[in-house]
């Protein structure tokens, strides 16, 4: 899924270097009614090497994310994440994400998701 997005002409991906090597890399989707009716876009993805984590390069890609949204005219972030991944629950509430819900067998492996989402006012 993720090589098909980055093929995508609409998805916005931005890659976090050290050293001219990716560390770490976050994508938006387009602008769409993206949750409940609201429009908004979607953080499809958001990786950081396992190595570099803990170093503020999430932190860097999701406001990098953020402005790419504002560029765009979008006033909300959307995003899934696994209900078990700990680690980016707290990247996401310490920037200001708030849970919308839960999407029961969200991921092929049958996993749970938890939609979050944010307003941006830039």
């Amino acid at each position: 899924m993720i090589s098909q997005w980055f093929d995508s002409e609409m998805t916005k991906t931005i890659v976090a270097l050290e050293n001219k090597k990716p560390v770490g890399f976050a994508m938006l989707g387009p602008p769409s009614k993206a949750h409940l009716g609201h429009y908004g876009a979607e953080i499809l993805a958001i990786a950081v090497a396992p190595a570099k984590q803990n170093m503020g390069i999430g932190q860097r890609l999701i406001k990098e994310i953020e402005a790419k949204a504002a560029e765009l005219n979008v006033k909300t972030i959307f995003l899934h994440t696994s209900t078990e991944n700990l680690p980016a629950r707290k990247l996401f509430v310490r920037n200001s994400y708030q849970a919308l819900g839960i999407e029961k067998t969200f991921y092929p492996a049958g996993q749970d998701a938890l939609v979050m989402s944010k307003d941006i006012n830039f």
